[in-house]
Protein backbone atom coordinates (compact mmCIF):
# COMPACT_ATOMS: atom_id res chain seq x y z
CA UNK A 1 0.00 0.00 0.00
CA UNK A 2 2.79 2.39 0.87
CA UNK A 3 4.84 4.04 -1.83
CA UNK A 4 7.27 6.90 -2.22
CA UNK A 5 4.71 9.07 -4.00
CA UNK A 6 1.59 10.32 -2.24
CA UNK A 7 -1.75 8.89 -3.35
CA UNK A 8 -4.07 10.85 -5.63
CA UNK A 9 -6.35 11.68 -2.72
CA UNK A 10 -4.13 11.43 0.35
CA UNK A 11 -6.97 12.00 2.81
CA UNK A 12 -8.68 8.71 1.95
CA UNK A 13 -6.43 6.14 0.35
CA UNK A 14 -8.17 2.93 -0.69
CA UNK A 15 -6.58 -0.05 0.99
CA UNK A 16 -6.61 -3.78 0.56
CA UNK A 17 -8.99 -5.83 2.63
CA UNK A 18 -7.52 -9.14 3.70
CA UNK A 19 -9.36 -11.96 2.03
CA UNK A 20 -6.92 -14.57 3.31
CA UNK A 21 -5.19 -15.37 6.56
CA UNK A 22 -3.02 -12.26 6.73
CA UNK A 23 -4.23 -9.84 9.45
CA UNK A 24 -5.40 -6.41 8.33
CA UNK A 25 -4.41 -3.15 10.04
CA UNK A 26 -6.38 0.07 9.57
CA UNK A 27 -4.17 3.17 9.70
CA UNK A 28 -6.82 5.74 10.56
CA UNK A 29 -4.90 8.97 10.17
CA UNK A 30 -4.27 11.69 7.57
CA UNK A 31 -1.66 11.15 4.90
CA UNK A 32 1.63 12.19 6.50
CA UNK A 33 5.20 11.06 6.90
CA UNK A 34 4.11 9.14 10.03
CA UNK A 35 1.46 7.19 8.11
CA UNK A 36 3.89 6.55 5.26
CA UNK A 37 6.55 5.19 7.65
CA UNK A 38 4.07 3.07 9.62
CA UNK A 39 2.62 1.64 6.43
CA UNK A 40 6.08 0.84 5.09
CA UNK A 41 7.01 -1.12 8.19
CA UNK A 42 3.67 -2.86 8.72
CA UNK A 43 3.01 -3.88 5.10
CA UNK A 44 5.79 -6.45 5.38
CA UNK A 45 3.56 -8.57 7.66
CA UNK A 46 0.03 -7.20 7.36
CA UNK A 47 -2.51 -6.04 4.82
CA UNK A 48 -2.89 -2.26 5.22
CA UNK A 49 -5.93 -0.03 4.87
CA UNK A 50 -4.87 3.63 5.07
CA UNK A 51 -7.68 6.16 5.46
CA UNK A 52 -8.95 9.03 7.55
CA UNK A 53 -12.69 8.98 7.01
CA UNK A 54 -15.31 7.16 9.07
CA UNK A 55 -16.32 5.04 6.06
CA UNK A 56 -13.11 3.05 6.57
CA UNK A 57 -14.60 1.66 9.79
CA UNK A 58 -17.08 -0.39 7.75
CA UNK A 59 -14.25 -2.43 6.21
CA UNK A 60 -12.93 -5.67 7.69
CA UNK A 61 -9.76 -5.23 9.76
CA UNK A 62 -8.13 -6.77 12.81
CA UNK A 63 -6.52 -3.75 14.49
CA UNK A 64 -6.93 0.01 14.20
CA UNK A 65 -4.04 2.44 14.63
CA UNK A 66 -5.38 5.98 15.01
CA UNK A 67 -3.82 9.37 15.62
CA UNK A 68 -5.10 11.62 18.39
CA UNK A 69 -6.88 14.15 16.14
CA UNK A 70 -8.74 11.48 14.16
CA UNK A 71 -9.62 9.63 17.36
CA UNK A 72 -11.19 12.80 18.73
CA UNK A 73 -13.25 13.24 15.55
CA UNK A 74 -14.35 9.59 15.29
CA UNK A 75 -14.51 8.58 18.95
CA UNK A 76 -18.22 7.71 18.91
CA UNK A 77 -17.85 5.69 15.69
CA UNK A 78 -14.87 3.78 17.10
CA UNK A 79 -16.71 3.05 20.34
CA UNK A 80 -19.74 1.80 18.40
CA UNK A 81 -17.56 -0.44 16.23
CA UNK A 82 -15.94 -1.84 19.38
CA UNK A 83 -19.36 -2.52 20.98
CA UNK A 84 -20.58 -4.25 17.79
CA UNK A 85 -17.47 -6.43 17.45
CA UNK A 86 -17.95 -10.11 18.18
CA UNK A 87 -14.25 -10.52 19.02
CA UNK A 88 -11.55 -8.47 20.68
CA UNK A 89 -11.21 -5.17 18.80
CA UNK A 90 -7.85 -3.47 19.51
CA UNK A 91 -7.46 0.26 18.94
CA UNK A 92 -3.96 1.73 19.28
CA UNK A 93 -3.87 5.49 19.87
CA UNK A 94 -0.87 7.51 18.70
CA UNK A 95 -0.29 10.82 20.42
CA UNK A 96 2.38 13.41 20.77
CA UNK A 97 5.10 12.92 23.34
CA UNK A 98 4.20 15.28 26.16
CA UNK A 99 7.03 14.25 28.43
CA UNK A 100 8.37 17.35 30.19
CA UNK A 101 11.81 18.29 28.92
CA UNK A 102 14.53 19.37 31.33
CA UNK A 103 15.64 22.95 30.87
CA UNK A 104 19.06 24.21 31.79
Amino acid sequence: MSSDTPPTNPEDTPGTESGGTEPTVLLLMPYSQDRKLLSGVLERRYEIIAARKREALSQAFDCCLVDQATFTQLRDDLQQRRRDAEVFFPIVLFGKDRTPKATD
